[in-house]
């Protein structure tokens, strides 16, 4: 009779402490991850940013980040780009100005930049990083400026996708949406996407059959799907006969949390920056929006990237003004 009710209470306790793990938000699907072992994984690298966002890591394992100096908040300061070297540990000046650099992607030691306004670029740019030399691909879509290009990825294949919210700047408004785009090889222009209210995180599977969008608006406390999408979620959309046909909305969240930069790793996973001030956090998900782990973070995180060569198990993520490092599994 012990021994049956030893087990009933061993059972009993075991329950209730899933439930407290649940209610404070550390439960995920796949692996429980307490917010002290995850501040542990966390390492600091570089701090004394104003907003840093967009990582992307070349073939050497060179972190390039920007930061977004908000010229009303920071009397005009115009915008950096920075380089971070894992080898040395050290942090320098890439560029600056910056064109208002946010987003930032990487391929074939090609840097694309989506340039925002607030008197930045309000263009995607590349830089060989090579030589140095830049090149503007765009700064308009049917004779009339972007709004302010946000998030970027680029296909194996050359195309370019970038999302043109507008969250700040005070840039007259051209374009009639905010939309998400494609540059194709021969640099013509395409809307691809036209009613998600602000288009922000992007992400394209390596195969380019999907394209993940995150929607982060805080002008709306519930989520509304129809005719336009507002509110914070993250939207799957089939790319079929060079369009992008919408799928499913993969996960949602409440007005607390949203979706920011994301990226997809080489074992099919995506992994979102989460913009939740009382929680902030990295989460990892599969492509039908299980949550499989949270990285929690003692800043809001705003985007993520992988390292490359040696590096390529190390998650580079920018948050408040800060880039932070962690291992991957």
């Amino acid at each position: 009779m012990r021994s049956v009710t030893k087990y009933v209470l061993l059972i009993a306790f075991y329950f209730t402490t899933i439930n407290l793990f649940a209610q404070c938000g550390c439960l995920s699907k796949g692996k429980l991850i307490s917010e002290q072992e995850s501040n542990r994984r966390i390492k600091r690298l570089f701090s004394g940013g104003f907003f840093t966002e967009g990582p992307s890591v070349d073939s050497k394992g060179l972190v390039y980040f920007t930061d977004l100096t908000f010229t009303v908040e920071t009397g005009n300061e115009a915008g950096i780009i920075y380089r971070y070297s894992p080898e040395y540990d050290t942090t320098i000046i890439y560029r600056s100005p910056s064109g208002m650099a946010n987003g930032l992607f990487i391929l074939n030691d090609t840097l694309y930049a989506a340039e925002g306004a607030d008197k930045g670029g309000r263009r995607i740019s590349k830089t060989d990083l090579t030589s140095g030399r830049s090149r503007i691909v765009t700064d308009l879509f049917a004779g009339l400026h972007l709004n302010s290009p946000n998030d970027i990825v680029v296909a194996k294949s050359g195309e370019i996708y970038f999302t043109d919210p507008r969250y700040i700047g005070s840039e007259k408004i051209e374009q009639p949406v905010n939309g998400v785009y494609r540059i194709n090889s021969d640099n013509s222009v395409e809307l691809l996407i036209e009613n998600i209210s602000q288009p922000n995180g992007i992400a394209l599977t390596f195969d380019g059959k999907y394209l993940f969008v995150g929607c982060l608006d805080e002008s709306v406390d519930t989520n509304v799907y129809s005719p336009v999408m507002k509110g914070r979620f993250i939207a799957r959309y089939k790319l079929l006969n060079n369009k992008a046909v919408f799928d499913r909305i993969v996960v949602e969240y409440s007005s607390e949390s949203g979706p920011d930069g994301m990226l997809i790793s080489d074992d099919r996973m995506l992994f979102v920056a989460l913009r939740n001030e009382s929680s902030p956090a990295v989460v990892k998900y599969d492509f039908e929006g299980t949550e499989v782990e949270r990285i929690y973070l003692p800043e809001v995180p705003s985007n993520v990237s992988l390292g490359t060569g040696k590096y390529k198990d190390i998650l580079y993520i920018t948050a408040g003004g800060s880039l932070y490092s962690t291992e991957i599994e």
